[in-house]
């Protein structure tokens, strides 16, 4: 596998996605994983998307893969975002990003009880909906569309697909050989899963990675080994169901800024806030430990690739 790492690591620091691009390329990571949220997919996608491929020529990075929004939903279920995510997919097909990450959309109507039949039949139904009116614009770039699992920490018990067999079987459900899955280490630590199950059941429907930790009740998105997941777990069930994509992080809070939703301490804002966010030289440091992480769990499951 090669590493990879998510421009949201700048999410602090850069101020556009070209931008973002370019601080990722100050660091060891040459493989991106480009975030184009629904706010950079305007009227001027086509330039965003120019000026992302000419900060990667520029830093010598390769863009692998990208993270997009959700379907945003309004009141009567219809995807009140469609346009921005069709542009995000064309923004790949331009760039040559082979695959880009769409969440799927929680429902206020159906709560999970631990995979209830019943509801995820009606899950499966409503999103595979939303999902095949993206079809004929990733038919016409070639463009994969990875969808992720969930977590109560996040969307409490409104949005399926929290384990590995319960995202396999929506993907076998939508049966569109351009649709897919891209596993959230942290979204299933929050939860407590088996992370080697997980990826067990997904198989060879796996095409993507976000990879993180957490201390086991929020998404913090910490850096692996400090946090309450099972690393171990994870690189072996990556080896053993023979996964050949990219080891994507998306380890950005590191160290914790000022953003973070997750935190359980919240500061005291009577006074000034002068620790919250590091320097960009300290913080280009703790990419390069990122780095040394993951080439670490990697080598020692003999799947490391330059």
């Amino acid at each position: 596998m090669k590493l990879a790492t998510t421009t949201e690591d700048f999410c602090d620091y850069a101020f556009s996605p070209a931008h973002a691009v370019e601080l990722v390329g100050m660091t060891p990571f040459k493989y991106v994983d480009l975030t184009i949220s629904h706010a950079y997919m305007t009227d001027e996608w086509e330039k965003t998307a120019e000026e992302c491929g000419e900060a990667a020529s520029r830093a010598g990075v390769t863009l692998v893969q990208a993270h997009a929004g959700d379907f945003g939903a309004d009141e009567n279920g219809n995807a009140a975002m469609l346009p921005q995510l069709e542009r995000a997919i064309l923004a790949c097909g331009r760039l040559g990003i082979p695959q880009v990450v769409i969440h799927a959309q929680w429902d206020f109507s159906l709560h999970y009880s631990g995979g209830d039949p019943e509801n995820m039949r009606a899950f499966n139904k409503y999103n595979l909906s939303l999902y095949r009116q993206l079809f004929p614009v990733m038919e016409k770039t070639g463009v994969s569309v990875l969808v992720e699992n969930s977590t109560e920490a996040n969307l409490g018990d409104t949005c399926y697909y929290m384990t590995g067999k319960e995202l396999a079987d929506f993907i076998d459900f939508a049966g569109h050989p351009l649709l897919a899955a891209v596993w959230d280490t942290g979204h299933a630590i929050s939860r407590r899963n088996d992370l080697y199950a997980d990826i067990m059941s997904l198989g060879h429907r796996l095409r993507g990675l976000h990879v993180h930790d957490n201390r086991g009740s929020a998404d913090e998105h910490l850096p692996p080994l400090m946090g309450a997941g099972d690393m171990d777990a994870l690189m072996a069930g990556l080896r053993d169901a023979g996964y050949k994509g990219y080891f994507t992080f998306e380890s950005f809070q590191c160290p914790l800024p000022d953003f973070c939703r997750t935190a359980r301490i919240k500061p005291d804002v009577s006074r000034p806030l002068l620790l919250r966010k590091l320097p960009l030289d300290i913080k280009l440091q703790t990419e390069q430990t990122l780095w040394d992480i993951g080439r670490f769990m990697m080598e020692q499951y003999g799947l490391w690739e330059e």
